[in-house]
C-alpha cells in the first residue's frame, strides 16, 4: 500500500492524559504521554498489570479519547472528526487483535475473516478472495469451513490475525495477542505477525508480557505512573 503522506509519523500523540473516576476520586492512568512512531515501525508497549496499557492502547486505536492532548494518524487530528467519520477512520487504518480472540462462535473461520469486508459493504467475492488468500498465507487453509469452537487456541489466535488484516490496515493494534497461548504457539504466532508485518509495510503496536515477543519489536517503551520511557 502506498503511503500517502511518507513524511508523517504514523501515529503521534502530544501530551496525552487520561483519568478515571472510581468512588469521586480522580485516578490518573496517563499523564502527558507524547510519542512519534514512524510508518514501519513496530512497537512493545510493556509494563505492570493494570498501569494503563490497554488504556494507551484503545486510546492509539481511537476507541477511547484521551482527557487532554492530540491523537494523529498520518498527521489527522482526530479530535477534528466526528464519530461517523472517526468509526471509518478506524476501520480503513487499524486492525485489532487482542487477547480474547473475539472471533463469533456461529461462523466458520473464513466467515469471520470474510466480516470486517462485508461490514464495510464491499463485494463479497472479494472478501472471500481475500479472506482465504489470508487463511492459507497463517495456515489455515485446510480450516476454512470449521466453527470457532472446532478450532484450537493457536488457529483461533491465527484467524483472529487474518481478520485484523483482511482491509489491508496501515496500523496493526495487538493486545497481548498470545498471552493464553502455550510457549510453542506462541513463537508460531510472533513468526506471523512478523513476517505480515513487513509484507503488508504496516505499523505495529503490541502491548505485551512476553519478553521474547517485546524483544523482537524495532523499539520497546514502558509504561510506569502514567508516562512512557523508552527502553534499550
Amino acid at each position: 500500500m502506498a503511503d500517502a503522506h511518507p513524511s508523517l509519523p504514523r501515529v503521534s500523540l502530544s501530551d496525552v492524559s487520561r483519568g478515571y473516576r472510581v468512588s469521586g476520586e480522580l485516578v490518573s492512568v496517563l499523564e502527558q504521554v507524547t510519542i512519534d512512531i514512524p510508518a514501519g515501525d513496530s512497537v512493545a508497549i510493556v509494563g505492570e498489570s493494570g498501569i494503563g496499557k490497554s488504556t494507551l492502547l484503545q486510546i492509539i486505536g481511537s476507541l477511547d479519547r484521551p482527557d487532554t492532548g492530540c491523537v494523529r494518524h498520518d498527521g489527522i487530528n482526530l479530535k477534528t472528526l466526528g464519530d461517523r467519520e472517526l468509526s471509518a477512520h478506524r476501520n480503513r487504518f487499524i486492525g485489532f487483535m487482542f487477547q480474547f480472540h473475539h472471533l463469533l462462535p456461529e461462523f466458520t473461520a473464513l466467515e469471520n475473516v470474510m466480516m470486517p469486508a462485508l461490514i464495510q459493504g464491499g463485494p463479497s467475492e472479494t472478501a472471500m478472495t481475500d479472506a482465504r488468500n489470508l487463511l492459507a498465507r497463517v495456515g489455515l487453509s485446510k480450516r476454512l469451513q470449521h466453527r470457532v469452537t472446532e478450532l484450537s487456541g493457536g488457529e483461533q489466535q491465527r484467524v483472529a490475525l487474518a481478520r485484523a488484516l483482511v482491509l489491508k490496515p496501515r496500523l496493526l493494534l495487538a493486545d497481548e495477542p498470545t498471552g493464553n497461548l502455550d510457549h510453542k504457539n506462541s513463537e508460531a504466532v510472533h513468526d506471523l505477525l512478523f513476517a505480515l508485518h513487513s509484507e503488508f509495510q504496516m505499523t505495529s503496536v503490541i502491548v505485551t508480557h512476553n519478553r521474547l515477543l517485546a524483544e523482537r519489536m524495532h523499539r520497546r517503551v514502558s509504561l510506569a505512573d502514567g508516562r512512557l520511557v523508552e527502553v534499550e
